[in-house]
């Protein structure tokens, strides 16, 4: 099970020069189909946060529906030009009905998109997509500048067709992915070794054992005062991460990265984690409040509130007086 995160905050030069955050994301989750897009809106273009937030939501949407086909297309052109096409003719249905030039509306765009044990990743412009696998970070999609730093290419460029990059694999080994502006990638990237920065994969791994609600407040906390900081663009993040947890990796964990799991104090006794660990995999298959109550022997309040506290996590999902674990 994959669980998203996105982030995007406005850049000191766009607040002087009184403009809105020209950083868009969006994710799209349907049909066991999950698709985060970032774009970045071209600077010297007035309504690009109009076109940013249009291509996420038409990329998400269009590879979303149609995952299964363009998974399973050997020439990688010929996707490219499907996705390409089909992201451009929604910025231009828009453009139209502002009565505009497409170009007004321009923007890059990176996304990744996952279905079992498939992913998809796109990437037009700056900016960066990485990857968490086995532990070790990797570079998926480097920016693309051309021939100047500041200058980049976007989705309704002509050549957007050519410059666009194209990755199909498997999730298999991945921890998970983060995409990155091009105000984000500046302090997150380390140019001289090519390689993102090991807050990368603190920030994935820390998604991935986070209910994504309150791990929003750590991610905020890092772009809004250490990010945006360093830079006077705007800045923006998605994350994905894998959140299943074997037995091996809970107990890999120490006693605080597992307190921080399950949300308790530091102090807690092993016997409280265990436990909650131990619903987790009890629950891998749909239990009733009676089951549950029985394997861990306590009285049913008591285990409702630990099963509330769980699915408070994100890791429980209730339906009435059944619970299934969406972790384990």
């Amino acid at each position: 099970m994959w669980k998203t995160l996105n982030y995007e905050v406005i850049g000191k030069s766009h607040i002087k020069a009184k403009k809105v955050c020209q950083d868009k994301t969006f994710t799209y989750k349907d049909n066991n189909v999950i698709v985060s897009a970032l774009a970045d809106g071209a600077g010297s273009y007035e309504y690009s946060d109009i076109g940013a937030i249009i291509a996420c939501k038409s990329i998400c949407k269009y590879i979303g529906d149609n995952f299964d086909e363009l998974i399973n297309i050997s020439n990688a052109n010929e996707v490219i030009t499907k996705i390409v096409n089909h992201v451009v003719a929604d910025i231009e249905n828009k453009a139209d009905e502002m009565k505009c030039d497409k170009d007004k509306l321009s923007s890059t765009l990176l996304c990744v998109a996952i279905k079992n044990d498939d992913v998809i990743v796109f990437h037009v412009g700056d900016g960066l997509i990485a990857g968490l696998k086995n532990g070790e970070l990797k570079t998926l999609t480097m920016p693309d500048n051309g021939e100047f730093a500041n200058a980049t290419y976007f989705i309704t460029s002509p050549r957007a067709f050519e410059k666009a990059r194209l990755l199909k694999g498997k999730t298999l080994g991945f921890e998970g992915f983060a995409l990155m502006s091009d105000g984000s990638s500046a302090s997150l990237y380390n140019k001289k070794l090519q390689k993102p920065a090991h807050a990368i994969a603190k920030l994935i791994v820390g998604l991935q054992y986070t209910f994504s609600n309150a791990y929003l407040e750590t991610v905020k906390y890092l772009m809004d005062y250490e990010i945006h900081e360093r830079t006077t663009d705007d800045c923006s993040i998605a994350l994905i991460a894998n959140n299943n947890l074997s037995v091996e990796e809970f107990n890999m964990l120490n006693k605080k990265e597992k307190c921080k799991l399950f949300d308790v104090k530091l102090n807690a006794k092993d016997s409280t984690l265990n436990e909650r660990f131990n619903i987790l995999k009890y629950t891998s298959q749909t239990k009733d409040l009676m089951d549950i109550s029985k394997y861990i022997g306590l009285s049913k309040r008591k285990t409702l509130y630990r099963l509330k506290s769980l699915a408070k996590l994100g890791m429980i999902e209730r339906n009435k007086d059944e619970f299934t674990s969406s972790i384990i």
